[in-house]
Parts: structure tokens; sequence; C-alpha cells
């Protein structure tokens, strides 16, 4: 009888333990089946953008419903230049030379440019000026109002093409690199100049974008024979060697990210660069991503994946460790970086596939579970094992309450496992901050 009425009481305190649902963590998998998808998403608001081979698609963030999706045929196989939104209208180029923009909430064309192309079109980032908009083209650059698309000016140089250069404002010109290893300085003028590559890097190409840190330049050139971050000042230059294909440079507080096929390094470079580290030695390509508290590398590789990187500082000397892994649930090659927001990540791969993890519905779950776990179980249990303990100790016929109220306790405290390690990682926390880039074929 007694233990009927043991295992009755344990089943009613264990039956208050409120437990974690799978769907706490949504996740939401896209098959786009529209081709390579090979640079990051866009989030705008409750809208994230997705550009594939001749598609732009809207997607729902929540949901992952398709808001709306325009095709645009191209006679190539990829599309790299980003999505760029400005206000409620979304610009993008594409590698047949068209500039184009869209409504954002509901995919409606504003206006379209045609530009005359060489080779790939239109391949790297569009960057914004007020009210006009810098398109590299594959011989030059471009200057447009965004608002309907009209020509501000537009310069070319027959000396070179460009493939995902990416144009950086330097003074009065915007500096391209070359697919020959030069910087060209292009201005409204017309006029173009050109830093000639080191004669040590032979066969050179610049195929990304170039950074300025005050009147240095650094200039991610690669070649078969090995290429590497050049510094620029003054008639001077610095080469800091590298092999491999290059993925885009990244800069953060006057640090530099070179990533490669065969190695990623993290370069200070606020006065002349220095190596501080190298983070990894797995085939990098594409989009890194440097951020104030996180560096984000993709993994060309077989199963695809994403390399996250955070700051570990011991009083004054901080160093970046692998602090998580993400892999998409369909394993492809990579390029694209992932896009995080404080709501949610999403990712995207050579596949088409698109994967979304909503985190603001994880966090909202996870605090209510947590505030009832620790109000009603962790102490239900824990009162409840003490009171068998005090009656077994006490009364020689309940002597199985000892051995029951060992096991409530010993459940409370597994269950509540996980506030004691975060309480222990704040603490640890709190001491420490007071102490496919084959596409050319290379």
């Amino acid at each position: 009888m007694r233990m009927k009425l043991y295992f009755i009481i344990a089943t009613l305190l264990i039956s208050t333990i409120p437990l974690v649902s799978s769907s706490s963590e949504e996740q939401i998998i896209i098959n786009l089946d529209r081709g390579m998808i090979s640079t990051a998403p866009v989030i705008s608001g409750d809208i994230f953008l997705v550009k594939s081979i001749g598609w732009l698609s809207a997607l729902d963030l929540e949901s992952g419903e398709e808001l709306w999706a325009v095709e645009h045929q191209t006679q190539h196989f990829f599309e790299t230049s980003p999505p760029l939104v400005i206000g409620e209208m979304v610009v993008t180029g594409w590698t047949d030379g068209v500039i184009s923009a869209y409504n954002l909430k509901n995919g409606s064309e504003i206006w379209s440019l045609e530009t005359e192309m060489k080779g790939y079109g239109i391949t790297g980032s569009l960057l914004l000026e007020g009210e006009t908009i810098l398109v590299p083209t594959d011989h030059g650059v471009l200057s447009l109002y965004h608002s309907n698309g009209s020509i501000v000016w537009t310069a070319s140089t027959e000396e070179s093409t460009f493939y995902r250069s990416s144009p950086l404002r330097f003074g009065d010109d915007v500096l391209l690199g070359g697919e020959d290893g030069r910087v060209f300085g292009i201005n409204e003028s017309g006029n173009n100049y050109w830093l000639e590559p080191p004669s040590s890097i032979l066969n050179p190409s610049i195929r990304g974008k170039i950074v300025s840190i005050g009147q240095r330049l650094l200039i991610p050139i690669q070649s078969e024979s090995g290429g590497g971050l050049v510094e620029v000042y003054g008639g001077q230059s610095i080469i800091h060697p590298i092999s491999g294909s290059l993925a885009i440079l990244s800069e953060q507080d006057g640090f530099i990210i070179l990533a490669s096929t065969e190695k990623s390094i993290l370069f200070d470079c606020i006065s002349w660069c220095v190596e501080v580290q190298e983070l990894t030695n797995e085939p990098v390509s594409g989009e890194t991503q440097f951020l104030k508290n996180e560096i984000i590398l993709p993994v060309n590789s077989a199963e695809g994946k994403w390399l996250l990187f955070r700051p570990n500082c011991q009083t004054e000397n901080c160093t970046w460790k692998l602090a998580e892994t993400i892999a998409p649930s369909h394993t492809q090659y990579l390029t694209a970086n992932l896009v995080k927001t404080d709501n949610a990540i999403v990712m995207v791969n050579d596949a088409g596939w698109v994967e979304v993890i909503i985190k603001k519905q994880l966090n909202d779950i996870s605090k209510e579970e947590e505030s009832d776990f620790l109000q009603i179980p962790w102490w239900f249990l824990l009162i409840g094992g003490s009171l068998f303990i005090l009656l077994g100790v006490n009364n020689e016929s309940l002597k199985y309450g000892i051995t029951l109220g060992s096991s409530l306790i010993f459940m409370a405290l597994i269950l509540n496992i996980q506030s004691i390690d975060n309480a222990l990682m704040s603490t640890q926390k709190s001491q420490g901050e007071n102490l496919d880039d084959s596409i050319p074929s290379q």
C-alpha cells in the first residue's frame, strides 16, 4: 500500500514538469529549385530576399511563404550581385548587364536599365551614395539616380574587365580591381589611372572588393602561383602572401579577414598590416562576414557549413575562437554567407535550398518554460524529495522514502542544470569582459 502511495505521489510530481517541445525551435526548409544561390539573403523587416539564377524571390521571414518572385533570364548560370534595399524599393544588377528596381512589397517593376556588357555583366555590389547608386559593370562604373534609374554619369575603360569587383569611393575617384590585377580609378570625367600589381605575382587577378584604411589601400590579388593581400601607401607596397582562390575581404575597425580556399587569416591593419592569427585551414570562398563580436566564414566543401568565431579575451590579449558551427539540413557546396538578425538565421546554398531558423519564438518559449520550470517543478521536486527523506529517516516503516526523496532531488538538479550552466557561463563572461568562387573557374 505504501509503495502504491509513493508511486502515485511521484507520478503527480513528475506530471507537473513542463516538457521542452521540439517545435520551440521553428525550422523552415525551402527548396526554391531555381539554381545556385551565390550571395547572402537580404532581410528587410519581415521580408527576406533571395537572389538565384535568373530569379529574385521575396519570402516571409516568419512562415517562409513566397510573397513574390520575378524571373530575369540571363546567359550565365550564376548571380553574385546582392540586392540593395532602399526604402520600399529593391535594386539589383544582373549578369546580362541589366539593372532593375522592384517594389519591395509586391515585386512590381519600378524601372529597368540595360547597359553594355563585355563578359559577365554586373557581378559586384552596388554602392549607395545619397540619391545615387554606383553600379560596377564588367568594364567600368555607372552612377544613376535610384528613384527613376536615370544616368548621372558613366565611365569605362578598355584596359581590363571586372568580375565581382565592388566600387570603392576613394576621394574623387571610384576604384575597381581588374581581372589583370590592376586597380583602376574612374571618375565622372571618364579619366582613369591604375596601380600595377607587384611583378612577383604572376597572372594576377582581383576578384572582390578593395578596402581603404585612411590613405592605405588593401588589395586582394590572387594567382595560380600564389597571391595575397597587397598593402599600398605612398608609393610603397607590401605583400602578405596567401595562396588559393580568395574570398571577399571583410573589414572591422582596422582589422581585416583574408580568407582563401587554403586558409583564413586575421590581420591587424590599424597601422601597417600584421598577421594576428590563422582562423582555419578549411576551404573558404565567396562572402565572409566580420561583425563587431563575430566572424562568419562559409566553408565551401561538399557538406557546406558556416564557422562562427567569437572573441576570447584574457586581460588585454584577445583571440578569436571557433564558437559554433552551423550546417544546413541539406548539405551542398556554398559560397554565400548566412544572415542573422535578433530573431532569425537565414541560410542558403549552391543547391538552391533556403533554411530559416526562427530564434525569437525559440527564445520566447524558452523563457516561458524556464519561468514555469523554476517556479513550480524544480522547487516542487526539491521540497517533495526533502520531505520524503525526512519521513524515511524518522520512520523506519517509511524507509523507501529516503530512496524516493533522493531520486526526486536528483531529478530536480538534472532539470535545472541548464540554469546552473547559464549562471556559470554568465559569471565567466562578465569576468572576461572585465579583464563557389569557381565561377568563372580559376
